[in-house]
Parts: C-alpha cells; structure tokens; sequence
C-alpha cells in the first residue's frame, strides 16, 4: 500500500473521496493554482489569493499557527487522535511518514487532501490560508519547533540533579526514590507539549498500579527542578519524575517490584562519576532511574502490569481486593446491576456486564462468548450467562479513582491476552486485547454506555420462560435509568481522577500514547538520545564497531530500525561502546547491570536481592 493510500485511510476525520493525483493538483476552488508547484526555489508560490508571495522566512512560523488553529484538534499530541494520526505538530515526523515532501507540495499528502477540500472536514480552508501551506511546503517545509535550539543534557548532569534530588531527603525517602525520565525524549527533540503530555501519562500509569496510593494523597510522580541545566518550565513539565516504592506498595519483596522491572529492562546506561556512585549506595538499587517511556509501553502489559499491581492468578483472587462479599454471593442475593446486549463494539457474540458495589466504588464484570446461540444467546438464556461464558475482562476502581483491569478465561483463570475469536481490540494492529493498555485505550474515558435489552425481551415474551426465571431477570437486569446512574456515577469518578492529573476528556489517551511512540520505528537521532548520547557520538562509536553498526545499518544510511530490532541490539551496543553496564560475569538481567555490593542475583529471574 503507497503512503498516499496508508494516509488517506488513517488520516481523515471522514472517510476519504479517492482521487487520482491529476484530480487532486486540478482544483477549482482557484487557491489559485497553488498546487501547480510552480514555485521559485528562493521564494514563496504565486498562490491566487491576494496576490501575496510568503517569504520563505515567515512561511514555517504562518504554517504552525494555521496547523494548530486548523488541524490540531484533531491530528494534535493532545487532539482526538482521529484516524490514529496524531503528529500534525511534528514536522520531522510528517516528513519521515511521507505525508510532507519538502519542497514538492504536489507530492505531499497533507497539501494535496487541504486543496482538494477533504480536510478539515468541517470545511474546505480559504484560499490565503491554503496559500500558506503551499507555500511552507514549497520553501523547504522547515521545522516550526524552537526546540531545534535546545542544549544536549548529559546522562552525568541526570545523575547529578537525582543526587541533588536525593540530598534534600531522609535516609528513608531515599531508600525507598526511584526514577523515571523523559530527557532521551527531551534530546531526541519531541516537542514541549509531548513531553508534558507524557509526563502525564507516567502520572496516570502510575496512579493505575498501586493498590496503596489514594486521592487525598499527593500526586505519585513528583517532578524533578532543578540541576539538568535546561529551562525550569520545561523540566517542571515534567523530564525526571520520583517515585517511592513505599508508598506504591512496590517495596514488598525480595526482590522489590523496581527489580522486576530491571530484570527486563535493556537500557542499562549508567556514567561513571562519583554522583552515579552516591545514587546507587543511597538508593541501593544498582539501577534507580529508567526511561519513562520504555516503562510506558511495558508495565501497561502483562507480565509486568500483573506483576507491579500484584494481581492473582485468579478472578477471585483478584475480586477479594475489591469486593466486600463474593461476586457470586451478590448474584444469589440480587444486590448485582447487568446490562445484556447483543452489538458491544468488541466482540461479535452478545454480552453481558454485570455492576458489583466495590470497597474503591465499582467492579465490572463481563461475560463473553465464543458464539450466540444455544446456551450462549443470552436472550433464550438470561439467567445462565455465568456458567455459559468463554470468559470475561473485570474493571475496579482503584483508591486513586484510575481502574485495574483483570482478563480470565472460563474456569477465572488469569490471562495475559483474550482470544480474539471472543474479543477484540479494534485499535490494536493485532486485534488482540492485551490486560492494561488495551484496555485503557477503549476506556479512556471510563465505563463506556450500555442500555440492557434482556429485561425487555423478556418482559416482551413472559409465556417463553418460568416465574423464577421471570425473577432473576427482575432482580439482575437494571432498569435502564438506574444503570444510566451507575455509569454517570462511575465516570465521573474516572474522569475526576484523571482531571485531577491534568488529562482532560479531549486528550488522547495518554499512557497509549506514550507507549505507541516508544513502540515507533527509531531513528538515528532517537537511538543516539535513548543511548545517551549525541548523534555525532553514536556516528564514531558505530564507524568503530562493525558488528553493531551491521546491525542497525539502517541507521547509518538515514534510515530507521523497528523498536523490536533496536532493542535486540541496545544491550550489546551499550556494553561495546563502554557506556556503564558491567556486562561481564557478574551481570544480573537483560540490563546487563551488576548487583550492588551485598546482593546477589537471582539467576532465573535476572533480579537482585539483599543476601
């Protein structure tokens, strides 16, 4: 599929009018010619309109303020995200998807949907303003962002502001601080805004895996401000953020669940300075600060999100955290709320879902099938869903008014991923719905509105089923004002967490984000920056390590490696290039990192413990 296509079909807020590339340079709408192409190198395009040509110097900071009034609500880091693009602020991204050719408007997807008036759907743009894109493009497409001029932050100057961060605690707190950091994301040049969007995202992530943490206490990632040598409103945006493992309820062990993390955790990047040296023994972890995005994309997924949430292995394992009685208990005394219905948006079978009071507010049980009919068809079976089903997903509120999430099959045994032939995610390349992510992305913004069609059915045909029946149905199935309540109810709550954390309901769901950016193909200057190091850097370290620089070849020739590859590479690219990993003998885990003094490794599990 060409790029055009790709971006046709995933870009636009309406489903996309196909044109030929004829069609759509002949416009009639006469934004006067503009997409002819016919532009001098070193100036602007005789665009109709007024009869203005747009200086090449003003064209990048016009075309920024016609994206953002124009396009961002939409296609922004914190817009819809509708069609799954959402890097309309993102030059260098655009140019990279194709979508913006550098001084070929003609060849540009973005300039040729605007001219042939597809987007913005609510209306084709004036004709100035389409000028302004054309000519933006034509004059080279240059980068709007100011964040061309940042300084590089150093790994030693992130190790220096922690152990500034460690020197105002108590011996405790720093025991128990560990860290997140954005500043890669900071080098690599992602934009101001991304960077405090996913600062967010940490926040919420998180406040998603903590049993311990509550609303009325304060925020669980604590910005860092001072020491990174870059201007404090960015960093307190959010570039390095604290955690404490106590107050997570993360510090149980051994091994602490931050060891868990860095069992698996390829970056293990470490300078050798004596500030490095501190931050280690104060903290006594061998590794106490990570990439926050890395953490984004993993502990959303099993087997870390069941892992650092302590989920069990069971449904009822994991109901007795939330629910004051059994599950099934409620369902014998009628003190249960479901909604059955045939169409549910993630699945082709009927569902049902079921409201249970819970110790934090709500748990959500569903019941899924593998087909609707016999046993399964929940019409001519109403009261026999739980036995019949194939499996179910469970949303809880947590303390902190963010959800846990639970998968299990028939018998409520624990799951990393539902069989796609009973559920699916339509967001997901994959289809496949993974516990944590997926399902934070389908509820972003909490219970999704369901009306209960069984009740009606039923009351419909009363000669089809017995009195008892006629009653379980009366006492499960909600009428449709007292379950609108409970979703209204539960959302708010939802909603009022994530407020609470600077995520509105316009944003994109923000932990998705962040993990699809990391999961994005990288670049030479994302790999320099994840290696904590400048791109001229990473040049003269790959021009001195055949082996690595075959392995990530694309890179030396301006192209990008997937994530997956990247990855497979970094463990053996750090240790090559001398970068602070030990990565001798005494190397515990994929981080290639070795246990502090007094600990030892657990080989198996690649974690370190006090011995």
């Amino acid at each position: 599929m060409s790029t055009l296509v790709q971006f046709l079909v995933l870009a636009g807020c309406t489903q996309p009018t196909w044109r030929t590339t004829a069609d759509l340079t002949d416009t009639s709408a006469d934004p006067s010619d503009s997409a002819s192409g016919d532009t001098e190198d070193t100036g602007g395009s005789d665009t109709g309109g007024d009869g203005d040509e747009l200086a090449c110097e003003d064209a990048a900071p016009a075309a920024e303020t016609l994206v953002l009034e124009s396009c961002a609500a939409c296609h922004g880091a914190e817009g819809t995200g509708q069609g799954g693009f959402s890097t309309i602020e993102d030059v260098p991204a655009m140019v990279d998807a194709g979508m913006v050719v550098p001084g070929e408007p003609d060849q540009s997807t973005l300039w040729t949907r605007v001219a042939a008036g597809e987007m913005p759907p609510s209306g084709a743009l004036e004709a100035t303003e389409q000028a302004i894109l054309h000519d933006w493009i034509a004059c080279g497409a240059d980068d709007w962002r100011t964040e061309a001029d940042r300084g590089f932050v150093s790994d030693a100057a992130v190790w220096e502001a922690l152990q500034a961060d460690l020197d105002v605690l108590d011996d405790r707190d720093r025991e128990n601080a560990r860290y997140l950091s954005l500043v890669h994301l900071y080098n690599a040049d992602v934009p101001d805004d991304q960077l405090a969007a996913h600062g967010r995202a940490l926040s919420k992530l998180v406040a998603s895996l903590s049993w311990e943490l509550s609303t009325s206490e304060p925020l669980p990632v604590v910005a860092l401000d001072a020491g990174l040598g870059i201007p404090t409103d960015i960093n307190e945006a959010g570039l390095v953020y604290r955690l404490d493992l106590d107050a997570l309820g993360w510090d149980d062990g051994p091994p602490d669940r931050w060891e868990t993390l860095l069992a698996v955790y390829p970056y293990g990047i470490r300078p050798e300075t004596t500030e490095a040296d501190r931050v280690r023994e104060q903290t006594g972890s061998r590794l106490p600060v990570i990439h926050g995005d890395w953490f984004a994309s993993e502990a959303s997924r099993p087997p870390l999100y069941y892992d650092l949430l302590g989920i069990a292995d069971t449904r009822e394992g994991f109901l007795d955290r939330f629910l004051p009685s059994d599950f099934q208990d409620d369902m014998d005394a009628g003190t249960v709320d479901c909604a059955g219905f045939q169409e549910s948006g993630v699945s082709e079978n009927n569902r049902v879902i079921c409201r249970h009071d819970a110790v934090f507010g709500s748990c959500w049980l569903s019941y899924d099938f593998a087909a609707s009919d016999g046993d399964q068809n929940i019409f001519s079976n109403p009261t026999g869903f739980v036995e019949s089903s194939d499996g179910g997903e469970i949303i809880c509120s947590l303390r902190t008014g963010q959800q846990a999430y639970f998968i299990h099959d028939a018998d409520g045994n624990r799951l990393d991923t539902a069989p796609v032939e009973i559920v699916f995610d339509t967001h997901a390349d994959a289809a496949s719905v993974e516990t944590g992510l997926s399902c934070m992305r389908c509820h972003d913004q909490g219970m999704i509105p369901k009306e209960d069609e069984v009740r009606d059915a039923v009351s419909a045909y009363p000669e089809v089923f017995d009195e008892e029946t006629i009653a379980l149905v009366e006492d499960w199935f909600a009428t449709h004002d007292r379950m609108d309540a409970f979703l209204t109810t539960d959302t708010e709550r939802f909603v009022s967490a994530n407020e609470a954390l600077g995520i509105s309901t316009e944003d994109t769901e923000p932990v998705w984000q962040l993990a699809e950016d990391h999961a994005a193909t990288v670049d030479a200057e994302r790999a320099s920056a994840e290696l904590g190091l400048t791109a001229d850097e990473l040049d003269v370290l790959l021009y001195l390590d055949d082996e690595i620089a075959l392995q990530l070849y694309a890179l030396t020739n301006g192209g990008t490696v997937t994530r997956t590859t990247f990855d497979a590479v970094v463990a053996g690219a750090i240790c090559s290039f001398e970068l602070g990993a030990e990565c001798g003998d005494d190397a515990c885990g994929t981080s290639e990192l070795a246990c502090l003094e007094g600990q030892s490794c657990d080989t198996d599990t690649g974690t370190c413990s006090p011995e």
